[in-house]
């Protein structure tokens, strides 16, 4: 192998993006993998996290360029608790009453392999780890005095919508079930299927719903529930969410629609194409792999990922190619003879910033 996964990876100083952040955003809805989460409470509040997760290929050679962009400086952040490596496991559930009963990461046949379980003393305890304290995950003490649950996933939605969607060929293989033991007799749940106690929810490539998981047990003879709070936490509200079902291209130019106002057109762009290209900082290029991907920045300081097909610009303008130190993106207009006028915009990679991992 000629190029190492480092020398794939084109960075910009102080500013590293780590694409952990943005592949594990599109865990529960989009990726090359299978996955399954059994949380299991007892009654006095202790219980098990077991954790069962196989990435594909494309998937495992997207988390190496990950890792080495953590290398020269970036952070990771997982998502409901998943990790990837012994040092990620560590960190995502440190915390008082919580410990890591077993653990495995192996990579067969170029799919990374990932088993281990997670006791808790409180399930207080483990909300309050990195792995789960900025979720929308709550145990609460109902009206009724029942243990109910509620995990909200719309929030992963609308992070997934401010990138650039992934390929096709990562849906394929898209399996996901999480499963929830309860203390005492189920009442009520939008579970897929259950198993006396157990409730399971299953997510595919042609499955995302229900958006958020809701369950409600007996609260007799549950001690911990006095340590529970009365009510769950407030769930992120999302103005749009794409549904790809019998519409047309979601990256089509909206200002281009005659017909749609144009306030509403403007609440639908995806957020690349809010601004003028020149407003745009080209920070990172992912190079030499199957396709190419781009990181911009925005005025604000975020980061997006830009593939070619992407539209990014208030005119239209299409990434047409992504090379080594620059990105093309292609602009259409038509002049007042109605005769189609092509430019091509080249956005440089910061030399004075930029570097060769």
């Amino acid at each position: 192998m000629k190029n190492s996964t480092s020398e794939k990876v084109m960075l910009v100083k102080g500013k590293v993006y780590c694409l952990i952040v943005v592949l594990l955003c599109l865990l529960w809805f989009q990726g090359c993998l299978e996955i399954k989460e059994d949380l299991i409470i007892n009654q006095d509040g202790s219980g098990k996290l077991k954790v069962q997760c196989i990435l594909g290929e494309k998937f495992t050679k997207m988390m190496e360029l990950a890792a080495s962009m953590k290398k020269a400086g970036g952070k990771t952040t997982t998502k409901g608790g998943l990790a990837f490596n012994k040092e990620e496991l560590k960190s995502q559930f440190a915390g008082e009453g919580v410990e890591i009963e077993s653990f495995s990461f192996e990579k067969r046949e170029g799919k990374l392999h990932a088993l281990y379980t997670i006791n808790f003393s409180s399930i207080e305890n483990l909300l309050k780890t990195k792995a789960f304290r900025n979720e929308q995950i709550s145990f609460y003490q109902n009206k009724e005095g029942n243990l109910a649950f509620q995990m909200g996933t719309k929030s992963t939605q609308k992070e997934v919508l401010d990138i650039e969607t992934m390929p096709k060929d990562l849906l394929e293989e898209f399996k996901a079930d999480f499963s929830l033991s309860l203390p005492g007799k189920v009442l009520e749940s939008n579970a897929d299927s259950s198993e006396e106690n157990t409730l399971i929810w299953h997510y595919d490539k042609d499955k995302l719903k229900p958006e958020i998981l809701t369950a409600v047990c007996e609260g007799k003879d549950l001690p911990f529930l006095a340590n529970l709070p009365s009510e769950p936490k407030k769930i992120a509200t999302v103005s749009y969410v794409y549904d790809p079902t019998g519409k047309p291209d979601p990256f089509r130019p909206f200002i281009l629609e005659v017909k749609r106002p144009k306030e509403v057109a403007k609440k639908l762009l995806q957020p690349l194409q809010r601004y003028e290209i020149s407003q745009l900082k080209l920070v990172g290029i992912i190079w030499q792999i199957d396709n190419p991907r781009a990181i911009f920045e925005d005025a604000t300081g975020k980061g997006y990922i830009v593939s070619r097909g992407s539209y990014v610009g208030k005119h239209g303008g299409k990434v047409t190619a992504i090379l080594k130190n620059e990105v093309i993106i292609t602009e259409e207009s038509k002049n007042i003879l109605g005769e189609t006028k092509i430019k091509e915009i080249r956005v440089k990679l910061h030399e004075e910033e930029g570097k060769s991992k």
